[in-house]
């Protein structure tokens, strides 16, 4: 086994897909099989079971892909500090952007990488890497090696393009991210249901075309204050939406 071994396990099991792992990792799916028989060789039993859904791990798989997470942390924690480099950053798409405006001591310059994944792949990301910093909506107190710096606040509001009527068509869709753990997604999805709203939701993979097509009238959406003050919105929320977010540093 080689930590080349490591890494192939840890994407089938987060991809559920020997298909899927080999074109993350940009190999024939014919060596991830290979790789994946190897383990299960050297472990001596079944570390996937496979279906037509996919693959999900056995009981021993799951203990190997945790035992996994933490020993490829760990190495590139030692990598980092023999190189002196400085430690890096995990961080949202929405956030990245807010503290890029709205957070003066946000100095993006002393990371030596900084890394934006969705909000789903947040925890899975912080388990596979150790972070300097991790800036996230989402709750990570499972995880041991990092820690609570602060909990802060981002206002939002439901926005519509700012030269649109003042009554919103009953046509035009709410937008809402396509990532499940979206945090405005979330509060999108509660308030649609509260206030038994009928207006149709569509589902958007970006954050940034949800920005355009609201700015185009094709859709208003939650998204952050802000931006009413750089793009070409408006608000159609009377009271602000406060959705917390979690800095979280690494536990030296």
């Amino acid at each position: 086994m080689n930590l080349n071994d490591l890494e192939i396990f840890e994407a089938i099991i987060e991809t559920g897909s020997l298909n899927k792992a080999a074109k993350a990792l940009g190999y024939a799916q014919s060596n991830i099989s290979a790789r994946l028989k190897s383990l299960e060789h050297e472990f001596r039993t079944t570390l996937v079971e496979r279906s037509a859904k996919g693959v999900e791990p056995t009981r021993i798989g799951k203990r190997l892909y945790c035992a996994s997470l933490r020993i490829t942390a760990e190495l590139d924690d030692v990598r980092r500090e023999a190189a002196g480099a400085p430690g890096d950053l995990l961080i949202t798409e929405a956030l990245m952007h807010y503290m890029m405006t709205n957070v003066p001591s946000f100095r993006p310059e002393s990371y030596g990488t900084i890394v934006v994944r969705r909000q789903s792949n947040i925890v899975p990301e912080a388990r596979r890497h150790q972070y300097k910093s991790v800036v996230a909506f989402v709750e990570m107190e499972e995880l041991d090696n990092y820690r609570l710096m602060s909990t802060e606040v981002l206002e939002a509001a439901y926005l519509a393009a700012e030269d649109g009527a003042e009554g919103i068509p009953v046509g035009v869709p709410l937008l809402i991210n396509h990532d499940k753990e979206c945090a405005f997604r979330k509060r999108s999805l509660h308030d649609h249901v509260a206030t038994r709203n009928e207006r149709r939701l569509m589902e958007v993979d970006s954050l940034e075309t949800i920005v355009t097509m609201v700015e185009q009238g094709k859709g208003i959406a939650l998204l952050p204050s802000y931006l009413t003050e750089q793009r070409k919105l408006r608000k159609i929320s009377t009271e602000p939406i406060r959705l917390p977010y979690r800095i979280y540093g690494e536990v030296e």
